[in-house]
């Protein structure tokens, strides 16, 4: 819950944009709002609900359930490029459950501790890590902790609040730096955390492809993780072209624009090209032309929208632009700041007429 400072200063700011503007953030609320869900987040939604059912079941059935008395975690790995949509997708499915509700919330108090979210940063040891996660759920760490400490804290503090689900976001960016024995803490905590006799929980990883090199350091943690990979876009998959040009309609309409089928046919390569292949940024992409569109009050979503989206992106000039240029698939997409111009048109020179020499029969 916000403060009332906080409160008064986006109701100031709400009244400077006036109704004009307001109304066309209410409409990009609507519109951004919209999830689109492809058959990698099915495949997540069933990993997370197998693996809560085997963190519910009791290791003795004659046994009340509770603490010392479950199954281990696992670990869920979520990967894909930067611009698929992973941290969206995670927290979207956690916010939905019934039993996350509210994990996300920005206040403390408002909270349901059940789910933590932390997008870790370095350095990539586990104290620093674990002081993060104590942070993240409402811990207040006022000195400096040693290792065993941490560990011991980290276990009580998540039975404590009924902790299940830990979700450690862009994870990557801690590994990538971390020396050889900070990612054997790393991993021999993560077992830790799953396998632990008491409090057991589920450990959601997320981050770029080559998290699995750190996963696979650790045997005992390779084989409690259940991966989930973010599948790229392709422009020669009819299911890609019809998911989203059923999107670009769908989201079209709810912004009152006209665009035909035939365009959205000659915009599609390009969009997936221009985004590299990720649903997520394509969304963007999608989001922002919508965005340009409704600022030129014209009443149609055309090609120049989604240039102008992408140019306002990355603010590359137009021979940079692949909705742009007439040979887009040689331009390299997401290029920041490149001023290229257009390149010039061929002209087709005229072939010349063939003289018949002296002697030619014809």
């Amino acid at each position: 819950m916000m403060d009332d400072r906080s409160s008064n200063a986006l109701d100031r700011l709400s009244h400077a944009l006036g109704k004009h503007k307001l109304a066309r953030v209410e409409m990009m609320e609507r519109i951004t709002a919209r999830f689109l869900t492809t058959q990698w987040h099915k495949d997540l939604e069933k990993t997370l609900d197998d693996t809560l059912c085997t963190l519910l079941q009791r290791t003795d059935p004659s046994k009340p359930r509770g603490a010392g008395n479950r199954r281990e975690g696992a670990v869920i790995l979520v990967l894909g490029e930067t611009g698929a949509g992973k941290t969206r997708a995670v927290r979207r499915l956690l916010g939905k459950h019934p039993a996350y509700t509210g994990f996300d919330e920005a206040g403390d108090d408002d909270k349901n501790p059940s789910a933590i979210h932390v997008e870790v940063t370095a350095p990539g040891n586990f104290l620093s890590i674990g002081m993060q996660i104590l942070e993240a759920s409402g811990y207040p760490v006022i000195r400096d902790l040693k290792g065993r400490e941490i560990r011991s804290l980290l276990t009580d503090r998540l039975k404590m609040l009924g902790t299940t689900v830990l979700y450690l976001d862009e994870m990557h960016s801690v590994t990538d730096t971390a020396k050889v024995n900070e990612i054997e803490d790393l991993l021999a905590a993560i077992k830790g955390l799953v396998a632990n006799p008491v409090w057991p929980i589920i450990v959601i990883i997320s981050g770029l492809p080559r998290l699995t090199d750190f996963i696979e350091k650790s045997r005992e943690v390779t084989r409690r993780t259940r991966p989930v990979a973010c599948e790229e876009l392709s422009r020669d998959d009819g299911d890609d072209r019809e998911m989203l040009a059923a999107l670009i309609l769908e989201l079209a309409d709810m912004a009152q624009l006209k665009i035909t089928g035939a365009q959205i046919t000659t915009l599609i390569p390009r969009l997936i090209h221009a985004a590299s292949s990720q649903l997520g940024y394509a969304i963007t992409l999608i989001h922002r032309a919508i965005g340009s569109a409704l600022d030129a009050e014209v009443g149609r979503l055309s090609i120049q929208h989604f240039a102008e989206g992408y140019a306002d992106c990355t603010k590359c000039g137009p021979g940079a632009n692949p909705f742009l240029v007439p040979d887009w698939c040689a331009v390299k997409p997401l290029q920041l700041l490149r001023k290229d111009p257009l390149p010039a048109p061929r002209l087709i020179q005229p072939k010349a007429k063939r003289t018949k020499a002296k002697g030619d029969r014809g």
